[in-house]
């Protein structure tokens, strides 16, 4: 999730790559990894760093209910 920085210059494009495979595959959540435990904490820290444009909110809020979904 290193990618997901806010600081990083391709942050709109790796967090709408992150988006998109997720819709496409929700089942790569369903599955713990290290990859998916530490999604919530970067979410975290994507949004509390207030860098995030309109749909960058949009999607960090999509991964949520995508990780929501998958705990059930």
């Amino acid at each position: 999730m290193s990618r997901l920085d806010p600081a990083s210059p391709h942050l709109p494009l790796n967090l709408h790559t992150v988006h998109t495979l997720v819709a496409s595959r929700p089942a790569l959540l369903s599955e713990h990894s290290a990859a998916r435990d530490a999604l919530p904490a970067t979410l975290e820290s994507l949004t509390s760093a207030g860098m995030l444009t309109r749909d960058g909110r949009d999607q960090v809020a999509g991964l949520h209910y995508a990780l929501r979904l998958a705990d059930r």
